[in-house]
């Protein structure tokens, strides 16, 4: 829908998520062997440091979350941009992808102010996040 983007403000008092759930679980292995991404149409309005991470949930005590916080540091404010992260990285951080229930949770304990346009796979980006090394 026009104008359907959402602004969400963390204060940074304590640690917060906007999550999208699924209203069953989806199984995403396919799309993951690819180089399929998880894309966000993001715009940063305000950012503060500390810890932001994008994560993905399979049911309890599963899933994995990727860091943020390097990337978005880098975006300019005010600007849409897309954020993709490779679906094989939330795989190799331990998510089960063949049942995946929440495939979207923002998760931040920093102050940041963004707004948000559309979360959606795909492999077009503006900013690529790199799978973090263990």
């Amino acid at each position: 829908a026009q104008e359907d983007a959402r602004r969400i403000q963390w204060s940074g008092a304590a640690p917060a998520s906007v999550t999208l759930h699924s209203a069953s679980p989806m199984d995403q292995d396919r799309q993951t062997n690819g180089d399929v991404l998880l894309v966000a149409t993001i715009k940063m309005d305000a950012l503060a440091p500390g810890k932001i991470s994008l994560a993905v949930a399979c049911g309890e005590k599963c899933g994995a979350s990727i860091p943020l916080e390097a990337t978005l540091a880098t975006l300019p404010t005010g600007k849409w941009l897309r954020i993709g992260v490779p679906l094989k990285c939330f795989r190799e951080a331990g998510a089960d992808m063949t049942k995946i229930d929440v495939p979207f949770r923002l998760q931040s304990a920093a102050k940041a102010t963004l707004s948000i346009a559309r979360v959606a796979l795909g492999t077009d980006v503006d900013k690529l996040v790199a799978c973090p090394t263990h």
